[in-house]
């Protein structure tokens, strides 16, 4: 988790507790950056350092982030911190070399070159999104979550409900190349 989850500090903790319950009910481990929502700093090189470590810890094959082009400027800003820490000469050499990065949907359409149905776990994707209770927002996040998975169907051509998340999946090497270029030219490099 990049950021603490609110701007007000009793919240951001009840948000991280949530947060923390959803990782053990899904049986994985968190690590929380801490940066301050609607606050990602580019140059925070304590925030690159922790990224970079967890990278390092886990060398992870696959890697799930926002889309580089969501609307939401803190989704963006993780896309910048993650091409930092995979810039890293260290890093780069830790991670297996077949290291893919999923952009994925959240609030700006991906075009998808993977799609996965997970119609069998839709239930229980329902039940993890309800133990985050204290998102802020103005939406009902389950909603609008499987809302998003039940219009993702047109990718599968079948009559039955189907559910399904769609990604942007390209090898770590390209995603740098995308990112750099992307924030190489927006506003002389700022977010």
């Amino acid at each position: 988790y990049v950021t603490n989850g609110s701007q007000v500090e009793s919240l951001g903790q009840k948000i991280r507790r949530e947060a923390e319950d959803v990782c053990r009910a899904m049986g994985v481990s968190c690590c929380f950056l801490n940066c301050a929502v609607r606050g990602i700093a580019k140059s925070d090189e304590a925030v690159n350092e922790k990224l970079a470590q967890q990278i390092l810890t886990y060398k992870p094959d696959t890697l799930v982030t926002t889309f580089v082009l969501d609307d939401h400027d803190d989704h963006r800003r993780v896309n910048h911190l993650l091409m930092k820490a995979l810039s890293r000469d260290d890093v780069k050499v830790a991670l297996p070399k077949k290291t893919e990065v999923l952009w994925m949907q959240i609030y700006s359409t991906v075009l998808p070159n993977v799609v996965v149905d997970i119609s069998e776990v839709e239930q229980e994707k329902r039940h993890l999104i309800g133990l985050w209770r204290s998102v802020s927002g103005q939406r009902d996040w389950e909603h609008y979550v499987m809302g998003l998975n039940a219009f993702n169907c047109r990718f599968i051509p079948r009559r039955e409900k189907i559910y399904a998340e769609v990604f942007f999946v390209i090898p770590v090497a390209e995603f740098r190349l995308l990112c750099e270029a992307y924030f190489s030219n927006t506003n002389n490099g700022e977010i």
